[in-house]
Parts: C-alpha cells; sequence; structure tokens
C-alpha cells in the first residue's frame, strides 16, 4: 500500500447505508467491509479502487478479497471480478431483499 492517493469521492451514510448497517454479516471486519460498499454507494460509486479499500480499512488487498468472497457466499454482495490489472471489480449488494448496485 503505497502513498498513492485515495478516490476524490467520500463515502456517505445515506439509504443505503443505513439499510447495510441493518444487515447481519457474521463480523466485524466484514461488516466494515459492507458498510465502506454502502458508502461508496451513497455517493454515487459502484467500483471503489481495491487500493482504497484496502487503505480505508487497513488491510492488505488478499485480507479484502477474503472478506468479499464471504460476503458473496452470505449472499450480501454479488461482486463481478475484474478480469485485468487495470479493471476494477464490480459490486451489487443485496440488502432487505433489494438489490442495489454499490
Amino acid at each position: 500500500m503505497s502513498g498513492r492517493r485515495l478516490t476524490p469521492l467520500t463515502p456517505r451514510a445515506g439509504a443505503i447505508f443505513a439499510a447495510a448497517a441493518k444487515t447481519p454479516t457474521g463480523g466485524a471486519k466484514r461488516q466494515k467491509l459492507l458498510l465502506l460498499l454502502a458508502g461508496f454507494a451513497d455517493a454515487g460509486e459502484e467500483s471503489p479502487p481495491m487500493r482504497d479499500l484496502s487503505k480505508r480499512l487497513r488491510m492488505p488487498p488478499p485480507a479484502i478479497d477474503a472478506l468479499l468472497q464471504l460476503l458473496e457466499r452470505d449472499g450480501v454482495v454479488e461482486v463481478t471480478w475484474s478480469t485485468g490489472p487495470h479493471e476494477r471489480n464490480r459490486y451489487e449488494l443485496r440488502l432487505d431483499g433489494e438489490r442495489r448496485p454499490a
């Protein structure tokens, strides 16, 4: 995690964040990642860069990947995994039975 700048978009606590806060995730780290994705979704960003997630949560990218896989297995997040080094994952949140782009 180098000194690269974070995405200029700031996560916000809006309606998607509120729905995510009510969603059980099975762990504090999973909850933090879900809330961060929801905050980005409320700010209009559906595919925040992995380096931003990693920096904001102070975890290495492999740990973020593992958490994303757990959230995906739990049916809370659907991930469209990137296929190249310059592409971003896309996240769709499944909260309260509704699908929302993250």
